[in-house]
This record gives structure tokens, sequence and C-alpha cells, in this order.
């Protein structure tokens, strides 16, 4: 990939007001998410809302990885957890600039 489409592609997922508020809201999950693991290790429900906060990606992958794993690992399902956020934002950030720039999809056979 070149330069461009990286900027691009950055500036989608962290350049504009919906992706950041997003973002913020992902990280008090994620801070929530901690302090109740630490505070109780076992706790079932540590995590919930950071997973509401990355539904649906997070449970398209949660599916992907229990094809491959029987116990699902943590590795995977931090990293799991961090792609959410990360793709989510992404589409975020697209949506908006299509909205910004008023841009339309082709027009459909039954609307010409």
């Amino acid at each position: 990939m070149n330069s461009q489409r990286l900027h691009s592609i950055a500036r989608l997922t962290f350049g504009n007001r919906a992706s950041q508020i997003y973002l913020a809201l992902a990280a008090a999950a994620a801070v929530l998410w901690l302090l109740l693991g630490v505070a109780e290790p076992t706790d079932p429900f540590a995590g919930f809302w950071m997973f509401v906060v990355t539904l649906p990606t997070s449970l398209a992958l949660a599916g992907a990885g229990s094809l491959f794993f029987d116990a699902m690992p943590s590795w995977f399902l931090y990293t799991s957890v961090v792609a959410s956020v990360l793709i989510q934002s992404l589409c975020l950030g697209a949506l908006v600039s299509r909205i910004r720039t008023g841009q339309r999809s082709p027009a459909q056979p039954w609307e010409k």
C-alpha cells in the first residue's frame, strides 16, 4: 500500500469527530473492562460493555475464532477486540465522509 492510501485510511479511522467519539467510548469501556478484571478476575461480566461497544464485529470475529479454537485463547480475544474497534471506527469514518461529500450510490435500474 502506498503512503497516500495509508493516510486516507488513517484519516477515516481517526480524523473525524464521529470516529473520535466512538474511539473515546471504546477506550472508556476498555478501562472499565481492565478495572473490573483486576478487581474481580473471575467476573464473567467484566468485558460485557467492551463486547457491547464492539458489536457486531466482535460477534463475527468470536464466531470465526470458535471455528479455529476449542477454547478461545485470551490473545485472540484481545486482538479481536482491538480489530473490532478499528474496523468499526473506519466504517464510521467512511460513512461520515460519504454523507459530508453528498455522494450517492449509482442509480439502480428501477430509478431511471
